[in-house]
């Protein structure tokens, strides 16, 4: 005698596709807010992949020659380096500055900013529209401070890549390329620092805003 088959309970089925359809939804809406933001950022990542591309192809190319008895000019040498500790110098200086700024952030009191008159003139109100005006720039001045730093840090997966895949010149250069890395990132550390100091100063201030 056959037995009738149980259909499967549809309900739990149901309330789970019904979460995930929308928790997708809610993703898309998210990216979609944020999608020049996200082009951006892509761009940023592909260019600094392909620079770094460039740049390996340089030194190698410039080794070669160099090996084959050329004589190479300042900028010629420059690139067959690879990672010279002088490229370095940008990172640390700029750090160095933000840290600076950071510090004077500590203890600092609302200023006009440049087109406005004597603090005494400025009502609160025209001061915090300008200091709002003035933190959308100082937002976007750190969107392309990040952006160069990722710019010089995308070196480190396309070297590690080459010298994985045999590269002697990319093995002999890994570790000043690293090296470069890690003071970009200490760089781009330095001025997240002061963002968040600046932010909270101008929050104390009633100065809000996203981001």
């Amino acid at each position: 005698m056959a037995m009738a088959s149980t259909p499967a309970p549809k309900g739990k089925s149901t309330r789970w596709d019904s979460a995930w359809l929308a928790v997708l939804y809610r993703a898309s809406a998210e990216l979609s807010k944020h999608r020049w933001r996200l082009l951006f950022w892509g761009l940023v990542a592909t260019l600094g992949l392909a620079l770094a591309g460039v740049s390996y192809w340089l030194q190698t190319y410039f080794t070669t020659r160099y090996e084959a008895g050329a004589v190479l000019g300042g900028w010629e040498n420059f690139l067959r380096q690879g990672a010279p500790w002088p490229a370095l110098a940008p990172a640390v200086l700029a750090g160095g500055l933000a840290l600076m700024g950071w510090r004077r952030l500590l203890n600092v009191s609302p200023e006009p900013t440049i087109g406005l008159p004597s603090l005494e003139r400025v009502s609160t109100s025209r001061l915090r529209s300008t200091l709002r005006r003035e933190r959308r720039v100082v937002l976007m001045a750190m969107d392309l401070v990040v952006a160069v730093v990722l710019l010089a840090v995308a070196r480190v997966p396309v070297y590690t890549v080459a010298a994985v895949s045999g590269s002697q010149v990319a093995r002999a250069t890994l570790p000043g390329v690293l090296l470069e890395g890690a003071g970009w990132l200490l760089c781009g550390g330095c001025f997240l620092l002061w963002k968040r100091r600046y932010l909270f100063t101008l929050e104390s201030w009633g100065v809000k805003g996203d981001g």
